[in-house]
C-alpha cells in the first residue's frame, strides 16, 4: 500500500496516523456472531519516506511570471452527503436532498447500502435494493429528462460521471453481475469473501455539457449556487429494509495564492 500526500507549505511537522482493525475479519467487514477464529496478522517494513524540494526566489519569480495574477490552480474535489430511508415491498418513493451548491458542479453519484445487518452478510453491500426508476431535480430541471428504468440505463448514466470505468485492457472495474445485485450476498465462511461480490451499485448524473469539453476556463461544470438538488428514486425491494444513501458531488476547487496567503474557493 502506498499513500501519497503533497503539501504546498507547512510550518508544522507532518504526521501520519494509521488505524488498524483488530482482526482480518473486521478489516474485511466479515464479523459475525458465529465467528470463532481470531486470526492474527503482523505489519512489517513500515516506512515514512519524505521528499522535500526547496525552490529559490528566482524559480518562484519565474512561476509567478508565467501564471495568472493572483496564481490559481484548479483541483477536482468531492464532498459527500448522507440520507437514510425505510423502504417496503409495497413500493417507496425516496427524495434525497443534496445541498451541493458550487460554481462548477461536475457530477453527482449516489451509493445505497444497508446497515450492519444480519450475521453472514457483507455489512456495507452497495446494492440496487429494488430500484425501479430515478431522476435528479436540479432547480427546475429534471435530469435525465427520461427516467432510467433498467440496469443498462443505470450503468450508462453512471459511466458518464467517470468518463470511463475500464482499465488499460478495457476491462470494466464494475461488471454487469455485481451492478445488478439486488440484495447483499450471504457469506458462509471467510473463504467466500474472495468468491462473492460485495456489491458496487451506484447511480449518477453528469453535470458537464460534454466531459471532454475545453478546460481552459477556471470553472467547467454547472453553477448550482442558487439551485436546490434532489435525488428522487423509486424502490420495490424484496424485503422491508432501511437503506443508507451517500451522495458524492464532484466539483472544481480553485486554490488561490495571493499576497503570501493561499485560500480555496468553489
Amino acid at each position: 500500500m502506498l499513500i501519497s500526500y503533497s503539501v504546498v507549505w507547512s510550518a508544522a511537522p507532518l504526521r501520519v496516523e494509521i488505524v488498524l482493525k483488530s482482526t482480518v475479519f473486521t478489516s474485511m467487514l466479515l464479523v459475525s456472531a458465529a465467528t470463532t477464529v481470531t486470526p492474527i496478522f503482523t505489519m512489517t517494513s513500515v516506512n515514512y519516506c519524505g521528499e522535500f524540494l526547496e525552490l529559490p526566489d528566482s524559480a518562484i519569480s519565474a512561476i509567478n511570471a508565467g501564471s495568472s495574477n493572483p496564481m490559481q490552480m484548479v483541483l477536482p474535489s468531492y464532498r459527500s452527503f448522507t440520507n437514510s430511508a425505510a423502504i417496503t415491498t409495497s413500493g417507496t418513493q425516496v427524495s434525497f436532498p443534496i445541498p451541493a451548491k458550487y460554481s462548477s458542479l461536475k457530477n453527482i453519484f449516489v451509493a445505497t447500502r444497508t446497515s450492519v445487518g444480519a450475521d453472514g452478510l457483507y455489512p456495507n453491500s452497495h446494492c440496487k435494493f429494488g430500484l425501479s426508476a430515478y431522476s435528479f431535480r436540479v432547480g427546475a430541471e429534471v435530469i435525465p429528462s427520461s427516467q432510467p428504468t433498467t440496469v443498462p440505463e443505470f450503468y450508462s448514466e453512471a459511466v458518464k460521471c467517470f468518463g470511463s470505468l475500464a482499465d488499460l485492457a478495457f476491462q470494466p472495474s464494475v461488471d454487469l453481475v455485481s451492478y445488478s445485485l439486488d440484495i447483499p450476498n450471504t457469506i458462509g465462511s471467510s473463504g467466500d469473501a474472495s468468491l462473492l461480490d460485495s456489491g458496487s451499485f451506484v447511480v449518477g448524473i453528469d453535470m458537464e455539457v460534454y466531459s471532454n469539453a475545453d478546460k481552459s476556463s477556471i470553472f467547467a461544470g454547472t453553477n448550482t449556487n442558487n439551485s436546490d438538488i434532489f435525488y428522487n428514486a423509486s424502490f420495490t425491494p424484496q424485503g422491508n429494509v432501511t437503506i443508507f444513501q451517500t451522495a458524492f458531488a464532484g466539483y472544481d476547487q480553485v486554490l488561490v495564492a495571493e499576497n503570501g496567503v493561499m485560500y480555496a474557493r468553489y
